[in-house]
């Protein structure tokens, strides 16, 4: 039995060698005394001598295989990918402090990155994009892009502007009472931290209603706080036949004064 001729991989190369992302290579070989030949990865079985046009995304070593019933050879060739420069070419939100309402926009342009990610609370994202945010606070966002051995890291810094509470009313669905009636305070605070009503309430909601009993003339004081500082509002509630809150002390001197008054003159006339 005459055995078969022995396998002789003449050439396996690649023209050119270095290509850029997006670039062709032409692979070129030339095998003898082989009946298989296979070049992988992704080309498969292929003739004795040939060409092939391959793109790699990277850096690929093909292995070519020549056999026949009595032996097997390989040989290697390499296409080498350049990898494009990673630039964080923008990453910002504007300028303005955010206020209530306000949503900013997170802009950001990479160029030569496999991953971006843009953190807190976003993740992964395309290397060119728009996103919007709503952040309660001031917060800084951190923009990473990597390929390869390549990093880079950018950040934009979204300033929250804090505002002072708003009280959007505060009223009493009657101004004015009869000794021993109520009225009903109602109102509604945004923007607030802590809500009070005094005197003798104390603590509520940021809306609400309220009966209240005054025995006389009272001066209500809401007041709304928040991290800006606080703001408040007062609502008068009259009580007929009495005198305000705030000057009942007052009347009552004066009324004893002027009784001392009619003793004494009493006394001198006597």
């Amino acid at each position: 039995m005459i055995s078969p001729a022995p396998i002789e991989i003449d050439s396996f190369d690649s023209s050119p060698e270095l290509i850029e992302v997006g670039g062709n290579s032409t692979l070129s070989w030339g095998v003898s005394g082989a009946t298989d030949i296979t070049i992988e990865p992704g080309i498969g079985i292929e003739n004795p001598e040939g060409t092939f046009e391959v793109s790699p995304t990277e850096t690929t070593t093909y292995k070519l295989t020549a056999s026949n019933d009595d032996e097997e050879k390989v040989d290697f060739c390499t296409v080498t990918v350049e990898e494009e420069s990673l630039v964080i070419n923008s990453f910002d939100a504007g300028t303005d402090p955010v206020g209530e309402g306000n949503s900013p926009v997170l802009k950001w342009d990479v160029s030569g990155a496999k991953n971006v990610t843009i953190e807190p609370d976003i993740g992964s994202v395309d290397p060119v994009g728009t996103v919007s945010v709503s952040p309660a606070e001031t917060t800084t966002y951190q923009l990473k892009a990597s390929s390869g051995s390549q990093e880079g890291i950018a950040s934009c810094l979204i300033s929250v502007e804090n505002k002072l509470p708003s009280i959007d009313s505060f009223n009493a669905d009657s101004d004015v009472i009869d000794p021993g009636n109520s009225s009903n305070l109602v109102w509604q605070v945004s923007s607030a931290e802590k809500v009070t009503i005094e005197p003798d309430i104390g603590t509520v909601g940021l809306n609400g209603s309220q009966h209240v009993f005054p025995n006389e003339t009272t001066d209500y004081t809401l007041i709304a706080t928040n991290e800006a500082g606080s703001v408040e509002a007062t609502k008068v509630v009259f009580v007929e036949g009495s005198s305000s809150s705030g000057s009942t002390s007052s009347d009552s001197s004066s009324d004893s004064a002027s009784s001392d008054s009619a003793s004494s003159d009493s006394t001198s006339s006597d």
